[in-house]
């Protein structure tokens, strides 16, 4: 960055600075004074060195007690060049920087580093390692949308045994439903996340910043909206759905108080949206772990305790989503980063607003597409009695968790997509693609195998009733033969959006070039440059 070159002195001096929580200390062997700048506040520390004799060589040492991210770069007073591209350190220690070789006079070298980042790697986006993408990201996602369906399974399979099958089909019944009002809102924090990840790869901390309060307050206007158009509309759409009488009411009581706690829903999904952008997928799981265990302990006490049959059920759930919703909230408060939520910074950001919507609503807009395919389903699942629409609610449950399971590569690779993308690493966007469809195909084939293989006994665990579990299996046996085709798909739009706008922004500039004006274009990796006007894109 050439504006940076403002901050260095003459030769025989360098400027330091260091506000950060985990402190760094500097020596150097060569003779220069380090001065202090506090007054430098950003996210980048910078040291400038004026090199006198052209043949020296210059040693730098820098010991950190966090991580450090660091590259060396030269300036002859026009030209800026790098000369040791982002190098990161993952834990503290001592680094030392050597370059060696002849300068022009008065040439000077300075080095910009990255301090106290939690993964030690910011404005670089995420490397590229199927160790990276199974284990440290792609795996805790995998666990938290596990255990989430655990806990809805923990509802039907309760509900199911101590309330009869026709509440089993109330509540399983309802899904597609509540998807349908949930998925056009939801699909926000999917643009939160990329808007997040673009820029926090990009080392832009107050836009990060902007992008955090504005998503939170996005999830409370969502919250609300949820309720108003789910305690408006649910009931009648039921009936258009051909509900069976029999089933009516009690999976209307189901929807009415479930929609009635969407605000905490929303928090949640919205805030671990935030925590998964930069790389922290193991606290939504932690969170997820213990509402979920408070779930399932309401759910016996509701239900099997109080007779309460679905309202237990519902109420459990929303008790539950609450917890969850206060914990994300109060990590958020509590982080020492840039994600760092502040109740007095509560605001919509216009320019954020529109971002985020950009990205989000499409997601939303699909995933409510999808729904109304199932809604019709399901309205002919209807049709055909309780016990169907049982043995059809507890296939769907069970290849639920085939589908999470392929669901988290999609956002690893919408996440890694977009860290990347944010710091200009187009490169290797190609290589997460791939990685993530490889992992995706062999996930989803051998788990949809294996859920096939022991159908009928994981649907025995639902419903003991012979009729019931037959039917589930007619639908089980159809779908995951071929489900893994539904994650490959889903890893390939996961990565266009992880991409945003830049697909489209590339080519209507270049599109918009006319023959008339001065062009040249190269290509490097997935990213073109082109120069227009004697300005470089």
């Amino acid at each position: 960055n050439t504006d940076m070159v403002g901050w260095f002195g003459g030769s025989g001096q360098a400027y330091a600075q260091s506000s950060y929580p985990n402190d760094i200390s500097i020596t150097s062997s060569t003779a220069f004074t380090f001065k202090s700048r506090p007054e430098l506040d950003g996210e980048y520390v910078a040291l400038g060195v004026g090199l006198e004799n052209a043949a020296d060589a210059i040693t730098l040492s820098f010991s950190t007690s966090g991580k450090l991210g660091y590259s060396l770069w030269s300036y002859d007073g026009t030209t800026v060049t790098e000369l040791i591209g982002n190098t990161f350190v993952g834990g503290a220690g001592d680094v030392s920087v050597t370059y060696d070789a002849a300068f022009v006079e008065p040439t000077q070298l300075f080095v910009v580093w990255t301090a106290n980042h939690p993964s030690g790697n910011a404005g670089g986006g995420q490397a590229v390692t199927v160790s990276n993408i199974g284990i440290s990201y792609t795996v805790p996602i995998i666990l938290t949308s596990l255990l989430q369906l655990l806990y809805n399974a923990a509802d039907i399979v309760v509900v199911g045994r101590f309330a009869g099958s026709t509440a089993l089909a109330a509540v399983s019944s309802t899904g597609s439903l509540i998807n349908l009002i949930i998925n056009v809102f939801m699909g926000l924090s999917l643009g939160a996340s990329v808007a997040v990840a673009q820029e926090y790869g990009a080392g832009r901390t107050k836009e990060v910043s902007e992008t955090v309060h504005t998503t939170i307050a996005l999830a409370v206007v969502c919250g609300v909206a949820v309720s108003i158009v789910g305690l408006l509309f649910a009931k009648p759409m039921l009936r258009l759905m051909d509900t069976p009488e029999e089933v009516l009411e009690l999976a209307s009581q189901y929807v009415t108080i479930y929609f009635a706690g969407s605000l905490f829903n929303m928090l949640y999904n919205f805030g671990a949206a935030i925590l998964r952008a930069v790389g922290d997928t193991r606290r939504p799981m932690y969170f997820l772990i213990i509402s979920g265990l408070v779930n399932v302990v309401f759910n016996l006490i509701f239900v099997v305790g109080f007779h309460m049959s679905v309202a237990g059920v519902a109420l459990a759930t929303i008790i539950s989503q609450a917890l969850s919703a206060v914990l994300v909230l109060l990590c958020l408060m509590h982080a020492d980063t840039c994600i760092r939520f502040n109740w007095r910074k509560l605001r919509i950001a216009k320019d954020k607003a529109i971002r985020l919507v950009k990205v989000g609503l499409p997601a939303g807009l699909q995933g409510a597409i999808f729904s109304i395919s199932n809604v019709l389903i399901q309205s002919s699942v209807n049709s055909f009695g309780a016990d169907v629409m049982a043995g059809n609610g507890a296939s769907s449950n069970i290849e639920g968790f085939v589908y999470v399971s392929m669901n988290a590569l999609y956002q690893t690779a919408l996440t890694f997509t977009s860290q990347n993308v944010g710091a200009k690493k187009m490169e290797r966007v190609g290589r997460i693609m791939l990685v993530c469809q490889a992992c995706v195909a062999t996930v989803g084939f051998a788990l949809g195998m294996l859920v096939l293989t022991f159908g009928r006994q994981l649907l025995g665990i639902y419903c003991t009733e012979a009729h019931v579990i037959e039917m589930g299996f007619i639908r089980m046996r159809i779908i995951l033969s071929t489900y893994f085709v539904c994650g490959m798909m889903d890893v390939l739009v996961g990565g266009l959006r992880g991409m945003g706008n830049w697909l489209k922004a590339n080519a209507d500039a270049i599109y918009n070039t006319r023959p008339d004006e001065s062009a040249s274009y190269e290509s490097d990796g997935l990213q073109v440059h082109f120069t227009k006007n004697g300005e470089r894109h």
